[in-house]
């Protein structure tokens, strides 16, 4: 099993996926109720949101003020995972992290 120590890393946001556009629509509406939209973009014909938090998500040691919530794509709904957390690190930490 892999094991990786997130607190070596400075998550710079975390992405919220939904499994359907309503759920996406509810999120959005709970997390502007939180923060402020930053950006609000169509990227390869769904939109993609990034949220600033008012106050900073206490994650893995860290604090996080940013969320992505990228829309699912029409053609590919994930019905059964539900939503899915990733996490985003800074891009010079990734090469860190892929050297091992």
């Amino acid at each position: 099993m892999m094991s990786i120590n997130l607190s070596d890393y400075e998550i710079d946001h975390i992405a919220l996926r939904a499994n359907s556009e309503q759920k996406a629509k509810n999120w959005l509406t709970h997390l502007v109720k939180c923060g402020r939209i930053l950006s609000d973009n169509i990227i390869n014909g769904r939109p993609i949101y990034l949220i600033q938090l008012e106050k900073p998500l206490a994650f893995a040691g860290q604090f996080v003020d940013v969320i992505e919530l990228p829309f699912p794509k029409i053609n590919n709904i994930l019905k059964k995972l539900g939503s899915i957390l990733r996490l985003l690190f800074l891009s010079s930490q990734m090469n860190q992290l892929r050297r091992g």
